[in-house]
Formats: C-alpha cells, structure tokens, sequence
C-alpha cells in the first residue's frame, strides 16, 4: 500500500508542470494578440486635431462669462486702439458652451479628415495660409459690433474642401416625412445651426474661410499657386514637443488613409506627417501592427460604388485596399481618376 501511493504522488508531481502549461499559454497568446492587433485611436494620424480639440477646451473655460470679448475682431479695439493681437486670438475659442458643443461635433471630424489625407505638415501650413487671407477679408466687414470668436474661417475653408473632394455616398442616409437626405445634408444641417448661432456676426467668419478655402486651393489664381511651408526650426520644435508628449505616437496615420496616399502618383507620406515625392525613410517604424485583413467586399458596398460610375472590378479592388470601407474606397477611386 505505502509503494503504491508514492507510486500515484510521483505521477502527480510529474504531471502537474503540464497541466499549468496548458492552462496559462492560451491566456498569453490572446493577450499577445491583442497587442499585435491594436486598434487605432481616433486622432491616430491627426496630432494637430488633437491639439487644436484640446486648446479650444482649455481657452473656453479660461475666457468664459465674457471674456472672449478682450479676443474678438472690432473696428474700434483694431484701429483706435491699435490691439492688433486681436487678429491672431479671434480663432482661439467659441464665445458660448452651445457653440462650442456644435462647433466641435461640425470642425474635429473634418479637421481630422483632411489632416490625414494631406499630412500634418502641409496640412498646418495651408490651414495658416487660409486663416491669413480669411483674416484680411474679415477685416473689410469690421464694425462696432464684435465679430464672432472662434475657429469660423477653419471651418468655412474645411466646409469648401468638404464640398469639393468629398463625394456624396449616401443618397438615403436619412428620411424625413418622406424626403431624403444624404450623410453631407445632415452635416450641412448641422454647420447651419453653427454659423447662425449669432446671425451676420457669425456668417461673416464664415464665410470669409470659405472663399479663402477656394482661393488658396485654386490652381489658377497666384494665391492658390504659393505652396508656403512650415520652416524648419518651428517643426523641429513642434517635433521635440511632440516626442515629450505623446503627440509623436499619432504621425502615422491608419492603414486605408495610407493606402490612399500610395494611390496618388508620385507621392507618398513621410513619418514627419508631410505630403512628400519621396518614400518614407526606414527608420520610422509605425507604432502599431496592421489591422487584420479584411473579409471579401460585400455586394451592397460594390452597388454602392458602381452607381456612383465606377468599374466593377476597380470598385472591388478598392474596397479590398480600403478595408471595406466605401468612403475611403470612393476616395481612392477619385484620386485614380
């Protein structure tokens, strides 16, 4: 009796190491999965959008109940009192908490939008050049009355990107009493409700942004010609600031925006976020894995497309490339075309 309970205690021993191998190696491997296969986050290839969220916050609750008034545009503080800071803090912030609620659900999307799409780089310095003409332009308007504060021209020159390069893709995204409108109306309806919070004094700003959006993109005035850049000094700066926050881990943008990029002939993204006709160097390793490959593209989303006028089969390959997604799909599309 006592040999064969040893006998049964040294079985034990030799198969309990096993059994505790089998139990915790799963546990690993899923685990290291899902660090393998991490999701982007949503300003993931938008660092400037996530500054500018951030900084709009920040100065709304600094010049609440009021406040905002020591930054708006007026003819008297401009020209009588020679606050010429007044040209550079107008786009700081909105003016009250609805304004902010709304710009903010209207501006981020599409600042992130097109931040991915042409680099943060040359993103910032278009943005700069659009806001400078806008500023000028608002200036023609300038009264006794305070034009309204915060990011309008930004968004009037996005609304004018939006409007251009963006395609409708659906027609039926919404019915109301039996009429209906596509995903850009409902946005439309939104930017409406912004732009007429404070009525002319709103619409101004506005306004003004949109018609620098068009001039400083045209390809025939001399405006729209100049391609300024942001010099070096300033973007090593940003880049250090960058690097100490965090920022730096948000350059590279998602796999379909990239996919996007490599479609346009002759350019590609660089690691610093600018549109370049170079590849991007080797040492800049993107901070996380490529998403898993997605399923075959459905045949509502190929409808979708091929009603739009596109080939079948360039539709498929899109979609493929654009991990299902229609509007980057649609984008891509464009950019062939």
């Amino acid at each position: 009796d006592s040999r064969l309970l040893l006998r049964t205690r040294n079985k034990s021993a030799l198969l309990r190491p096993h059994t505790h191998y089998h139990l915790t190696k799963p546990s690993n491997m899923s685990s290291n999965l899902s660090r393998s296969y991490r999701q982007p986050g949503w300003f993931q290839g938008a660092p400037l959008t996530k500054v500018v969220t951030i900084s709009t916050a920040v100065f709304f609750v600094i010049l609440k109940n009021g406040l905002t008034d020591l930054i708006a545009l007026d003819l008297q503080d401009l020209v009588e009192h020679l606050e010429l800071y007044r040209l550079l803090t107008y786009p700081l912030t909105f003016s009250t908490i609805g304004e902010l609620i709304m710009g903010m659900a209207v501006y981020v999307p599409l600042l992130k939008r097109f931040e991915r799409e042409m680099g943060t780089r040359k993103f910032a310095a278009f943005s700069l050049k659009s806001l400078l003409l806008a500023t000028i332009i608002n200036c023609f308007f300038l009264s006794d009355q305070y034009l309204a504060t915060g990011p309008y021209p930004i968004i009037g020159t996005l609304f004018y990107l939006y409007n251009r390069f963006t395609p409708r893709l659906y027609p039926k995204s919404l019915s109301i009493l039996g009429f209906d409108f596509s995903e850009k109306a409902v946005h439309h309806l939104f930017a409406v409700q912004l732009i007429c919070s404070q009525g002319v004094y709103s619409l101004i700003p506005f306004v003004a942004g949109y018609i620098s959006g068009f001039l400083s993109s045209s390809t025939i005035t001399p405006y729209g010609k100049w391609s300024p850049d942001i010099p070096q000094f300033v973007f090593r700066f940003a880049h250090k600031v960058g690097k100490a926050t965090g920022l730096e881990n948000l350059s590279h943008a998602p796999t379909y925006v990239t996919s996007i990029q490599r479609a346009r002939p002759g350019v590609q993204r660089n690691g610093d976020g600018r549109g370049d006709r170079n590849t991007a160097p080797a040492n800049v390793q993107p901070q996380y894995q490529p998403m898993p490959t997605a399923d075959p593209p459905s045949p509502e989303a190929i409808e979708q497309l091929t009603a739009m006028g596109f080939d079948r089969d360039a539709s498929v390959r899109a979609l493929r490339n654009a991990d299902n997604n229609v509007e980057h799909a649609a984008h891509r599309l464009l950019s062939e075309n």
